[in-house]
C-alpha cells in the first residue's frame, strides 16, 4: 500500500498551488499550514512543492524536529544543503561562520545575513519556493530569518511555505505566524480532518477496493487523520484482520483490537520487523529525524557492511527514506515512537554512548553537544575533559548549547577542580554574548573571588567590565576594574584592555587626568603585547577628551589603522570607531566623506552581525539627513532600523521621523511616532537630550492646533542647567525653534531667557554651528534681520537646508516689519523654494500667514507641490537602485556595487514599490526598461 498521494485536500491545495503559481509569475508571498500530527501538513506542503518544480522553481525544503531547537540556524542549513559537496560563497561562509571558523562580532546573527543574500539572489535568477515542516520546533534564529524573508518575498518571486503543529505552542512561533499572513497577506490553511467519503477514498486507493460497513466502522476510530488511517489500515491488513470479497474491503471477526492512537498503530506496524532491524532504528531516532549511515554505525556499534540489509528492510517497510542527503524517517512521529518506547534511563545511557563515540571519532562538537543536550546524565570523565577542550568557536557560535553545558559541568566538579576555573571564564564570555547582564554580573562576581589562574581572572573581569558598561552600571566597573589592575599577576593582553576601559569610566566621568594616564598606559601597553584591541579601546576612550571633531577624528583614524583584524573582539571595537567616525565627519561636513564611510560602516557591521553597529550606524544616518534636509533619505534609514529596542535609540529614530512627518503637514504619520514612545518617560531627565526631535514636533503640532502656550511650556525645560552642555548632545538645534514659539506666544521673558541659554552654550563651544545658532537666538530677540541673514548664509555652506529656510523666514518677517519689501520678498521666496524642496508644508503655510500683512505672496510659479508618487518622485539613489535592477541584480549585489547594506538597498526598494505603485522588482525592471533614458 503506498496511498502516496493527497486525497480529500483539494480547496487547500488549489490556494497552495495559485501561491505557489503567483511566485513563479514575479509575485512573492507565503502559505501557513496548520493541523494536528498526521493530518496531512506534510502531504499537503509537499503537493505544494511538486507544484513549484513542475512551473520550473528553485526549492529549498527543511524539516525541525525537538532535538534542534538550541542549535542556531539547524533547519535553515538543512534548507540550504549546506552539508552538500558543491558549495557556492555564500553556502561557504554560511558553514564556516556556523562553525564557528568566520570572522564577525555574532557568528550567528552574520550567518543569518549571509542566509537572506543567498535566498535573495536564488530568487533573483529564478522564483523560489522555500519551505519548513514542523516549524513548531525550529531554532530561535532560524525564526528570525524566517522573519526577516517575508520583506524579500513582499518584492521578489519567493513564495515561504511554513507547516506548523498547533502545539506545542511557542510565543515566538505564534507571533512569527501573524508576521507572514500579515505582511504577505498569506492564507492560513487549517487542516481538520478528512470527511467520512475522503476516507474512503483513501481506503479504496491503498486496498484496491472500497472499505465495507465494518471496516468503515473501525477506521472512524481514526477521527480523519490520514496518517492514523494508513498507519490502522496496516495493523489491520498485517494482523490477516481483512480481506478483499466481491471487490469489497471488510473487517473479519477481530483477532485483536485495532490500535487505540496513532502511536500504537506505529508500534504494530514496528512489530512487523525483525528485532535487531528495530534496534538499529531505534538507535537511528536517536540522531533524529536525518542522520547519516555513517553515524548510525557508531552509534550502533556496527560497521556499515552490516547495516545494510537492515536499512534496506526499513525503507522496504515505509519506515525510512534514502536520498543523497543521507537517511530519514518518512514520519516524525515514527522516530518518536522509537524513542518513547525505551526507557528512559536506557535512552539516557543511549545519548551518552553516542556522544562518546562521537566526540572519539572526532565529530563536529556540535554533533557531540546534541547528545549531551539530551540525556539527563550527570557529566563525568571525559565530558568534563571534552568540554574544557570545547572550541572557543562554540561561544560565539552557539552561546546558548555552550552556557547550557557549561553549567552542568559546573555542577559535576568540586571547587578544587582547576577544570572549574576554566568553566566559569568560559561562561562568563557566554553570558556576555547572550546580553544576560543579571547573570553575568552574579557569575562574574562569584569568579573573580575563586578563579586563580590569572588568564583567566582576566577574562572574567574584562567580560564583566564589559557587562556593567552595557548595563550603565559604570561606578561598578570603574570599581571592578581598579581592585583587578592592582593584581600583580594579571597577565596581557587583559592589563591594556581593562586599563582602555577604566580611561574611558574616567574620561567620562569627568575624571580627565587620570583618564589620560591611564588610556595612554593601555596603548603603550597594548602595543607591547600586540594587542590592537586594547590599542583601539584607549583610542576611543580619548576621543571623549579630544579638543575637537577634527582631533577625535585623527584618533578613529588612527584606531583604525591598528585595528585591523576579523576575530570578535577587533571587529567589535573597528566597528565602534568607524561609527563614530561617521559621525565626525557629518560633524565637520566633510559630507562626500561621511556617504562614503557610511555606506562601507553600514555594509561590514550587517555583514558582521554586528546589530547593535548597524542601528547606530543607521541612526547617525537619519539624524544627518534630518539636518541636511534630505528627509526622504532621513525616512529611508528610520524604516531601515526596523524595531528598535533601546530606548535612547527608539526615542531619537521615531523623533526623527515625528518632526519630518509634523513639519509635511503629516499629522497622522507623525501621531503614530509619537505614540510609539508613549511608554517612555521622556519629558525630563536625562531620556529628554534623546527627545529634541521628538519634543519640538510635539510643540509644532501644538502650534498648529492654535495651543502655542502648551507648545512652548513643552519647551521651557531646555533652559534648566542640566541641558547645557553635554558630551553628545547639545540644545542649542531646539532653541532656535523655542525662541520662535516664545515670541508667538507673547512670551518675551522665556525668548530672552532662551537666548542667553543659547548664548552660554556658544561660550562653552568652540563649534561653528553652535556659534550660529546662539547668534540665530539673539537676533530674533533683538528683531535684527542682518545676522539672521548672515546665519542663512553660514547654515547653506555647511548645507543644513532647513535652518537656512528658518533664517530666512525670520529675516523675510523682520525685513517686512521694517517696510524693506524688496529684500523681505528675496528672503521669502528663497525660503520658499527651500520649503517646497523639502515638502515642509507646515512651514511654508506658517511663513506665507506671517508675510501675508505684507502684501508678499508666492508667485504662480511657486505652487507646486512636491512630487510623491511616479518617477519623478525617485530620489538620485532610488534611481541608482532601479538602474540595477533593470540590469537583473539582486538586492545583495546591488549593495555590493552601491557599498551599502542589503538592508538598505531593501527599504529603497519597498519606497520605489510605493512611489511607482508596482508589487514586486520584477515589474520595477520590466517598466524600467521602457524608462531608462528619463531615469
Amino acid at each position: 500500500m503506498s496511498g502516496d498521494e493527497v486525497i480529500g485536500r483539494e480547496a487547500e491545495l488549489d490556494v497552495l498551488r495559485g501561491v505557489v503559481l503567483a511566485a513563479a509569475e514575479g509575485r512573492g508571498g507565503g502559505v501557513w499550514i496548520e493541523g494536528e500530527p498526521g493530518i496531512g501538513k506534510s502531504a499537503v506542503l509537499n503537493a505544494g512543492l511538486a507544484h513549484a518544480r513542475f512551473l520550473g522553481m528553485r526549492v529549498f525544503h527543511g524539516t525541525a524536529d525537538s532535538l534542534t531547537q538550541l542549535f542556531a540556524l539547524q533547519v535553515i542549513a538543512e534548507c540550504l544543503d549546506l552539508g552538500g559537496h558543491t558549495m557556492d560563497e555564500y553556502r561557504s561562509e554560511i558553514a564556516e561562520l556556523l562553525a564557528g571558523r568566520g570572522s564577525g562580532t555574532n557568528a550567528v546573527l552574520a550567518a543569518s545575513e549571509r542566509v537572506l543574500a543567498l535566498i535573495d539572489r536564488e530568487a533573483t535568477h529564478a522564483p523560489v519556493a522555500l519551505a519548513i515542516d514542523d516549524l513548531q520546533w525550529a531554532d530561535a534564529a532560524s525564526l528570525g530569518v524566517w522573519h526577516k524573508l517575508t520583506s524579500i518575498a513582499s518584492q521578489a518571486p519567493l513564495v515561504l511555505i511554513s507547516a506548523c503543529r498547533p502545539v506545542p505552542r511557542r510565543e515566538e512561533v505564534d507571533r512569527l505566524r501573524e508576521i507572514v499572513t500579515d505582511r504577505l497577506a498569506a492564507p492560513l490553511i487549517r487542516l481538520g480532518p478528512l470527511a467520512p467519503p475522503d476516507v474512503t477514498t483513501m481506503v479504496t486507493s491503498l486496498l484496491s477496493a472500497p472499505p465495507g460497513s465494518g471496516l468503515t466502522e473501525a477506521l472512524a476510530k481514526a477521527g480523519g487523520n490520514p496518517l492514523y488511517v494508513r498507519e490502522m489500515l496496516n495493523a489491520l491488513v498485517r494482523d490477516g484482520q481483512v480481506h478483499v470479497s466481491r471487490d469489497v474491503a471488510e473487517l473479519d471477526s477481530p483477532k485483536g483490537e485495532p490500535p487505540a492512537s496513532v502511536a500504537a498503530a506505529i508500534s504494530r506496524r514496528l512489530d512487523f520487523l525483525p528485532r535487531p532491524t528495530r534496534a538499529i532504528l531505534r538507535s537511528g531516532a536517536l540522531l533524529g529525524t536525518h542522520f547519516s549511515m555513517s553515524d548510525l554505525a557508531l552509534v550502533s556499534n556496527r560497521p556499515v557492511p552490516t547495516l545494510v540489509d537492515a536499512v534496506s528492510e526499513a525503507v522496504e517497510a515505509g519506515m525510512l527514506a534514502d536520498s543523497d542527503a543521507g537517511l530519514s524517517f518518512r514520519h516524525p512521529l515514527i522516530a518518536e515512537v522509537l524513542k518513547n518506547e525505551t526507557p528512559t534511563a536506557i535512552r539516557d545511557g543511549m545519548h551518552g554512548y553516542a556522544a562518546k563515540v562521537l566526540a572519539e571519532a572526532g565529530a563536529p562538537w556540535d554533533r557531540v553537544a546534541r547528545h549531551l543536550l539530551a540525556t539527563s546524565e550527570r557529566p563525568e570523565g571525559w565530558m568534563l575533559d571534552w568540554l574544557v577542550d570545547l572550541p572557543a568557536a562554540a561561544l560565539h557560535a552557539a552561546p546558548l548549547i555552550a552556557a547550557d553545558l557549561l553549567q552542568r559541568a559546573l555542577t559535576a566538579v568540586h571547587p578544587g577542580d582547576p577544570r572549574r576555573d576554566f568553566y566559569l571564564a568560559r561562561l562568563t564570555t557566554v553570558l556576555r554574548l547572550q546580553h544576560r547582564l543579571d547573570d553575568l554580573v552574579a557569575l562574574g562576581t562569584e569568579a573573580l573571588r575563586t578563579v586563580s589562574d590569572p588568564a583567566l581572572v582576566g577574562e572574567v573581569a574584562w567580560n564583566l567590565a564589559r557587562g556593567f558598561g552595557m548595563s550603565g552600571q559604570s561606578e561598578r566597573d570603574w570599581s571592578l576594574i581598579s581592585e583587578v589592575l592592582d593584581r600583580p599577576d594579571l597577565v596581557p593582553p587583559w592589563r591594556s584592555r581593562l586599563r582602555a576601559l577604566l580611561a574611558s569610566d574616567l574620561l567620562f566621568s569627568d575624571n580627565r587626568e587620570d583618564g589620560r594616564v591611564h588610556a595612554q598606559l593601555a596603548i603603550s601597553e597594548g602595543e607591547s603585547c600586540d594587542d590592537p584591541v586594547s590599542v583601539g579601546w584607549a583610542l576611543v576612550a580619548l576621543m571623549v577628551d579630544a579638543a575637537g571633531y577634527s582631533e577625535a577624528l585623527e584618533l578613529a583614524e588612527r584606531g583604525l589603522s591598528v585595528v585591523v583584524g576579523g576575530d570578535m573582539e577587533s571587529m567589535d571595537v573597528r566597528l565602534l570607531l568607524m561609527v563614530n567616525r561617521v559621525a565626525l565627519l557629518a560633524n565637520l561636513y566633510r559630507y562626500g566623506e561621511f556617504a562614503t564611510a557610511l555606506s562601507a560602516t553600514s555594509a561590514l557591521a550587517e555583514s558582521a552581525g554586528a546589530t547593535t553597529r548597524v542601528l547606530q550606524t543607521q541612526l547617525v544616518a537619519a539624524e544627518v539627513f534630518l539636518a541636511a534636509g534630505d528627509w526622504d533619505q532621513s525616512l529611508l534609514y528610520v524604516d531601515a532600523m526596523g524595531d528598535v529596542g533601546h530606548i535612547q535609540h527608539l526615542l531619537r529614530v521615531r523623533g526623527a521621523a515625528a518632526l519630518i512627518h509634523a513639519r509635511r503637514g503629516q499629522r497622522e504619520e507623525a501621531e503614530a511616532d509619537l505614540a510609539a514612545v508613549a511608554h517612555v518617560q521622556y519629558a525630563s531627565g536625562v531620556l529628554r537630550l534623546n527627545a529634541q526631535s521628538l519634543i519640538e514636533a510635539q510643540a509644532l503640532l501644538l502650534e498648529a492646533d492654535g495651543d502655542l502656550p502648551a507648545a512652548v511650556a513643552l519647551m521651557v525645560p531646555w533652559l534648566e542647567e542640566q541641558y547645557s552642555q553635554r558630551t553628545q548632545y547639545s540644545r542649542w538645534e531646539t532653541l532656535m525653534e523655542f525662541v520662535r514659539l516664545a515670541l508667538a506666544a507673547g512670551r518675551t521673558d522665556l525668548a530672552a531667557a532662551a537666548a542667553r541659554a543659547a548664548d552660554q552654550d556658544a561660550k562653552n563651544s568652540d563649534a561653528p554651528q553652535v556659534v550660529a545658532a546662539a547668534s540665530v537666538c539673539q537676533a530674533l530677540v533683538s528683531d535684527d534681520p542682518q545676522p539672521l541673514l548672515a546665519a542663512a548664509e553660514y547654515f547653506d555652506s555647511i548645507h543644513a537646508l532647513p535652518r537656512v529656510a528658518f533664517a530666512l523666514q525670520e529675516a523675510a518677517v523682520r525685513l517686512g516689519h521694517r517696510g524693506d519689501l524688496s529684500h523681505a520678498r528675496d528672503a521669502f521666496a528663497r525660503a520658499v523654494a527651500i520649503y517646497q524642496e523639502l515638502g515642509a508644508w507646515l512651514d511654508l503655510r506658517r511663513l506665507e500667514s506671517r508675510l501675508r500683512q505684507f502684501g508678499v505672496r508666492r508667485g504662480p510659479r511657486s505652487t507646486h507641490r512636491k512630487v510623491t508618487t511616479g518617477w519623478e518622485a525617485l530620489t538620485p539613489a532610488e534611481r541608482e537602485v532601479v538602474r540595477r535592477l533593470a540590469q537583473g541584480l539582486s538586492n545583495p549585489e546591488i549593495a555590493q556595487q552601491l557599498v551599502l547594506s542589503r538592508r538598505t538597498v531593501e527599504t529603497h526598494v519597498a519606497h520605489i514599490l510605493r512611489k511607482l505603485n508596482v508589487r514586486n522588482r520584477v515589474e520595477i525592471a520590466r517598466e524600467a526598461q521602457n524608462r531608462l533614458a528619463q531615469i
